[in-house]
């Protein structure tokens, strides 16, 4: 065959191999094969993230990491918040008489109005 090298399959005979393989299994095996899957993969989950996402209870570490990475969000959220909180209130005591278009104080002139409140 043209373009194909001596000793390799072509696409349609790689194909035909590999369905003669699945059509050997013992419907048993696949069976098996099935149940395995069905076991690891939340397919309803990986559906709704688009991605594989595997059962809880299959592991331990793996269910703590998942709970862990899924509370990072919220986390985050909280953190962003207190400091957004904070910043405002030192923007209120601290810079309390600045103007729009004044430069904020840095270096020690900052220091000293931080110390004064």
């Amino acid at each position: 065959m043209p373009g194909i090298e001596p000793g390799t399959l072509s696409s349609v005979d790689r194909h035909a191999t590999e369905r003669a393989k699945i059509a050997s299994c013992e419907i048993s095996d696949l069976y098996k094969l099935t149940y395995c899957i069905t076991r690891v993969v939340d397919f309803p989950e990986s559906e709704k993230q688009k991605k594989v996402v595997v059962q809880l209870g299959l592991d331990e570490e793996l269910d703590r990491k998942k709970q862990t990475h899924g509370g990072l969000s919220l986390l985050l959220n909280q953190v962003a918040e207190l400091g957004a909180e904070r910043l405002a209130a030192l923007h209120t005591g601290v810079f309390h008489d600045l103007h729009p278009g004044d430069r904020l104080p840095c270096g020690p002139a900052l220091l000293e109005r931080l110390h004064a409140d």
